[in-house]
């Protein structure tokens, strides 16, 4: 049962455009466990379920959320999931293995997690025309995600060429940034003590999420953007993983999605006050932090290059969630 003060959060977080959705923990909570969380709380908005989720656990949880699904017209109620262990990454084989769980789970509110490569991309593309909603990850860099919004774009003017009602298809961009930070911290911590001013830590899974929520508020001042729109088509969304509890109170815009436990909102809920929406004209801001970081020889862009790699490697099918540092 989660306390008044972690309940107070999603309240508040909520009122920001902020959507929760609950981890898995990496596999370390049960079914049941995740079934009571979203029967016991109300603003838990959606589950980002693990690989090792059986069809029928995943049916139970897009049913748990059916009713968030409704009452928001397919905006939240969502869960996502992951396409199995031990795909190739290659096109034909992940549309497959997408086609596959959305036909063993037959519900309107599951989306396939999709990695976030070239194949992985093109795989993106397909099952959006095919009527298939897709997460994709990990993405890193804006560089990436521009790559991604461009199979997104082409999966749904397909899909609407298809006469597929683009109301019913729903996408999920999801930028691990709570890990980048963990990587670049390790950095910092190996620079020599007093070495021209060392830059703050914790700096930049807030300044990528800053120049991501830039480039996706660009894509949809663009023209496709308003014909997909008339067409009944929702906004792509930008999920924030790996969150540590301070990400929650800082990492905050309007049409976002948070990746949460129950441990994270409560330590959030003790420790820090909800700083408002941080990432709406601040772009600037993130572009000034990682300067920061590159002038003390850390290149953010590596590293998030590297740790993408990392990513896809060990979960070629699409990270897991749960990776959440605490």
């Amino acid at each position: 049962m989660m306390s008044q003060e972690a309940r107070a959060l999603l309240g508040r977080l909520a009122a920001e455009g902020v959507s929760p959705w609950l981890s898995d923990g990496g596999g370390s909570r049960t079914s049941a466990e995740l079934l009571r969380s979203l029967a016991e709380e109300p603003g838990l908005l959606g589950l980002f379920a693990g690989s090792a989720a059986s069809r029928s656990d995943v049916r139970a949880f897009c049913d748990a959320l059916r009713a968030v699904f409704d009452l928001t017209g397919g905006k939240d109620g969502w869960v996502s999931t992951g396409l199995g262990a031990h795909l190739t990454d290659d096109a034909a084989t992940l549309v497959a293995a997408a086609e596959q769980v959305w036909s063993e789970v037959d519900r309107p509110n599951v989306q396939v997690r999709m990695p976030a490569t070239p194949e992985g991309q093109r795989a993106l593309t397909l099952c959006l025309a095919r009527g298939i909603s897709v997460e994709s990850t990990p993405i890193l860099s804006v560089g990436r995600l521009g790559d991604v919004l461009d199979a997104y774009v082409e999966g749904m003017e397909r899909a609407l060429a298809n006469g597929v009602r683009l109301e019913r298809l729903a996408f999920t961009a999801s930028l691990p940034i709570g890990l980048l930070d963990v990587a670049v911290n390790a950095r910092l911590g190996r620079l020599p003590v007093g070495s021209g001013g060392s830059p703050q830590a914790d700096v930049a899974a807030l300044a990528v999420a800053r120049l991501a929520y830039r480039a996706r508020e660009k894509r949809l001042d663009d023209r496709w953007w308003s014909v997909l729109r008339r067409a009944g088509a929702a906004s792509p969304r930008l999920a924030w993983m790996g969150l540590r509890f301070r990400h929650i109170n800082s990492v905050v815009g309007w049409n976002t999605v948070q990746e949460v436990s129950v441990e994270s909102l409560e330590a959030a809920a003790r420790e820090h006050a909800l700083r408002g929406d941080t990432l709406l004209n601040a772009s600037g801001d993130g572009h000034r932090a990682l300067v920061a970081l590159k002038r003390h020889g850390i290149d953010v862009a590596e590293v998030a290059s590297a740790l993408e790699s990392t990513l896809t490697e060990s979960s070629p099918a699409g990270r897991d969630p749960g990776s959440t540092p605490r």
